[in-house]
């Protein structure tokens, strides 16, 4: 499972703890990220500054 690393997508999901990898891109897109990569251990994109960021880590 996976474990989100901020805030803001943390918040949109109501909880910290462990998420499947499409929850976690779904809130990622609704808060403003774009460019989402998910890899074998990490979900990347660009948060709404523009800065790539690490969403979450597994």
């Amino acid at each position: 499972m996976w474990q989100v690393k901020v805030n803001n997508v943390a918040g949109k999901m109501n909880r910290w703890g462990s998420y499947d990898s499409n929850e976690i891109i779904r809130a990622a897109e609704e808060v403003g990220y774009t460019e989402i990569e998910e890899t074998d251990d990490t979900i990347t994109g660009i948060d709404p500054q523009g800065w790539e960021t690490v969403i979450a880590e597994e």
